[in-house]
């Protein structure tokens, strides 16, 4: 079975991430699929779909088994449910579909396009919110078509929404992390852009590589040598080079791209490392410069 979580996703919240993390861990369900608006659809301050796909990307790399779906946003008009669930369905004709809704939006059910059909023909997972007996609902208005209910009756709502997060400047914490560095890097919802690079510098064989794959790892980072060494090839046992079982996943640039009878200059390095931070930074990632060569480093981050 694929979930179907439909929304506007303006931005995706951790509250977002949290109910993808718990319908995935529903042992009926196989994967999931992010369904974002299009920007047809009529939603004051909704931010242009390339953008929201971006962000829900970066949600779902943390979520095995979800994906994001552009159907709604490459349709020419503003899909109702039923209309968005059977083109999915045409995609994946040999899954079973289950639209993802909160028990908030139940009572307003019936008045939903062509609901009857969306019912008999597509599973619903409703998440529990505040105080409705949902069994009780479901028992009342669709007794004949109960068997097309999953309730979910221990999620916990959190208190997160993607309006809370618009309203208010600061509200990091209502975001991933790799989403909230999206938003600034784009300047979205009010937000000024401003380029977040760690540094971890100092001399060989003081723990840098270890820390830097730790924080890497902590933080959703990539690491960028800061060495003005560890760029050529076989210099590996002098310059304490990160080997490849050290590295743990983690991306790793500008090692080994240099012959040692190359010349490399600071000015070479200042351009190559501020393009590798802006594709990083593009990629909603922390970028982190690690290494030993402070004037190399230095140019990087001061214009040196």
């Amino acid at each position: 079975m694929i979930a179907v979580f439909g929304g506007a996703f303006n931005p995706p919240t951790v509250a977002h991430f949290e109910v993808a993390k718990y319908v995935l861990a529903m042992p009926e369900v196989t994967g999931l699929l992010f369904v974002p608006v299009g920007d047809r659809y009529e939603k004051a301050d909704l931010v242009p779909a390339g953008h929201r796909v971006r962000m829900l990307e970066i949600v779902a790399e943390g979520l095995p088994g979800a994906r994001v779906s552009q159907v709604e946003i490459e349709a020419l008009r503003a899909l109702k449910t039923i209309e968005t669930l059977e083109r999915l369905q045409l995609e994946y004709p040999d899954s079973e579909l289950a639209f993802v809704m909160g028990a908030d939006n139940l009572a307003s059910l019936t008045k939903w396009y062509q609901y009857e059909r969306l019912i008999k023909n597509f599973k619903l997972i409703i998440l529990q919110r505040g105080e409705c007996d949902v069994p009780a609902f479901i028992e009342e208005h669709f007794s004949s078509l109960s068997d097309q209910f999953l309730v979910a009756h221990d999620f916990e709502k959190l208190d997160v929404s993607s309006t809370a997060y618009r309203t208010a400047l600061g509200g990091t914490d209502l975001l991933l992390p790799g989403v909230a560095t999206y938003v600034e890097n784009n300047e979205l919802y009010g937000r000024l852009g401003v380029t977040k690079v760690l540094a971890i510098v100092g001399p060989t064989a003081v723990g840098k590589t270890r820390l830097s794959v730790e924080l890497a790892a902590a933080l959703d980072g990539e690491i960028i040598s800061g060495d003005a060494m560890q760029i050529y090839r076989g210099m590996d046992i002098g310059t304490a080079k990160i080997t490849a079982a050290e590295m743990a996943g983690v991306p790793h640039h500008l090692l080994d791209e240099k012959e040692p009878g190359d010349a490399y200059s600071v000015a070479e390095f200042q351009k190559a490392v501020r393009a590798k931070i802006d594709e990083i930074t593009a990629r909603g990632k922390l970028p982190i410069i690690v290494g030993g060569t402070g004037l190399y480093v230095k140019a990087v981050l001061y214009d040196y």
